[in-house]
């Protein structure tokens, strides 16, 4: 916009001057600075003469990462974190990044690295200012729906287990709960330990135990896993990941009972440029598994799921959010006898379709009612904001489709469900209420399912 014969505006000028020290400091210049300036209004012919004289200054090297403020966090693996490329030429992208790793890590509440005054010339240090973080973290979660019950969660966190950034995650779920002594209660115990920068700044090492015991209308299953897994930053958005599991189940359903032990290699990868996780206005989600499976004694195959998230901002506030979602599952191969229960897919309750009841919605394995290998799920939401007040209004639609065989092969069949929800928004989250009511396939003849609970549906 700054040419000859275009308005002139003082936005303009500023973001023109903006735009020539973030290029010098692009290309290493980190001390560029404008060293003069000259602007001739001509008021008559309404003519503004500009002369902005740039002095990129030396290319700068990065010197030594400093850090100052760190109480617990040990220096050297504060250095290992970051990543800073000594060395190297500047980059402000360098230097963001290395901000940034410091962050993730959430050893620390404040973070901020600020490049020093040269030394021998072209070599500049850099001073990391740190504030950590309370070592300790809890938090819960609630939701209680119609039909499937109470869901209560909890985690405890230790954000810096040895001084290195390590953190110890304790996560207990029980699901189903319907009154004291519900039959259907599902439960799981989970422990994560995660290392930063393990092999490169970008990479960590996580170790994970799971316990679980699972009763659902078909079947009960009951275990013990065990995954190492390898995380990787590829980008601000992109994620991958990939490991090793074993996983033992105890398992009861309508094939028999029987022990199974499985060997894993989960792989994954996540895409996420959302604006807000918790209640997104704009951006998008996606995140991609691929579980390739070994019986011991038995068959292997490969286990597949894409979870696919939309979200619109209408109108100059973003006060109308249009947001829809995409669920995809396959199971290909393994004898049926060989699968875990679980790991085939069910339609029904909050998670897939609303105004149905939970897990309702299966396929017949060997002439037995169980789960599906095919599975696609349907969201959409129109959510909208009451004027300046906390509260918002939402409108939905859920469908399910689930197949016997992979990829909608054997016998298939569709479900649905619609309503209209509330939000009221608050600091850690919109709470959600939600009404539900059946729209098309089979249901057990309950008219209305409610949904209570703190997020948004997805």
């Amino acid at each position: 916009g700054f040419r000859p014969n275009e308005p002139a505006t003082t936005p303009l000028l500023r973001a023109t001057t903006r735009a020539a020290l973030d290029g010098w400091r692009n290309r290493g210049h980190a001390t560029a600075d404008v060293a003069s300036q000259q602007i001739i209004a001509q008021n008559r012919a309404a003519i503004l003469d500009v002369a902005i004289r740039m002095e990129p200054g030396p290319v700068i090297t990065f010197g030594n990462l400093i850090p100052e403020g760190q109480a617990r966090m040990r220096v050297e693996r504060i250095l290992e974190i970051a990543g800073l490329p000594t060395g190297d030429v500047y980059s402000p992208a360098a230097l963001a990044r290395a901000e940034e790793r410091l962050r993730d890590t959430g050893v620390f509440s404040a973070v901020a690295l600020e490049l020093r005054d040269p030394r021998s010339g072209d070599i500049a240090d850099v001073n990391a200012i740190l504030s950590e973080a309370p070592l300790r973290r809890l938090g819960f979660g609630a939701e209680i729906a119609s039909g499937d019950g109470l869901l209560l969660d909890a985690y405890w966190l230790h954000r810096n287990l040895f001084g290195g950034g390590e953190r110890l995650r304790f996560d207990a779920e029980i699901f189903g709960i319907q009154d004291l002594v519900g039959d259907a209660i599902d439960a799981e115990l989970r422990a994560r330990f995660e290392r930063p920068a393990t092999f490169s700044p970008d990479t960590s090492l996580a170790i994970e135990g799971d316990l679980f015991f699972l009763q659902e209308p078909t079947y009960t299953s009951q275990g013990v896993g065990v995954a190492a897994l390898l995380t990787r930053r590829v980008s601000r958005t992109v994620t991958v990941e990939g490991g090793i599991g074993l996983v033992y189940s105890q398992v009861e359903d309508g094939l028999g009972k029987r022990d199974i032990t499985r060997f894993t290699l989960p792989l994954g990868a996540t895409y996420d440029n959302r604006d807000d996780p918790l209640d997104a206005r704009g951006g998008a989600y996606a995140d991609l598994t691929l579980m390739p499976f070994n019986v011991f004694g038995g068959t292997g195959g490969v286990r597949f799921t894409l979870d696919g998230r939309g979200y619109w901002g209408l109108g100059e506030k973003e006060r109308t959010v249009l947001a829809a979602r995409l669920q995809l599952g396959n199971l290909f191969g393994g004898d049926i006898i060989d699968i875990p229960p679980d790991d085939l897919f069910y339609s029904g309750g909050s998670g897939t379709v609303r105004g149905q009841a939970y897990e309702s919605l299966g396929a017949l394995q060997d002439g037995v009612p169980s789960g599906g290998r095919g599975f696609l799920g349907l969201s959409g939401e129109v959510r909208h904001d009451i004027g300046d007040t906390n509260f918002g209004i939402v409108g939905f639609a859920d469908a399910g489709y689930i197949s016997a065989d992979a990829w909608g092969g054997g016998a298939s069949a569709w479900q649905a469900g619609a309503g209209l929800g509330v939000r009221y928004a608050t600091p850690f989250g919109p709470i959600r209420v939600d009404l539900a009511t059946p729209v098309y396939g089979d249901y057990d003849g309950q008219a209305l399912y409610l949904y209570i609970g703190i997020g948004q549906a997805f």
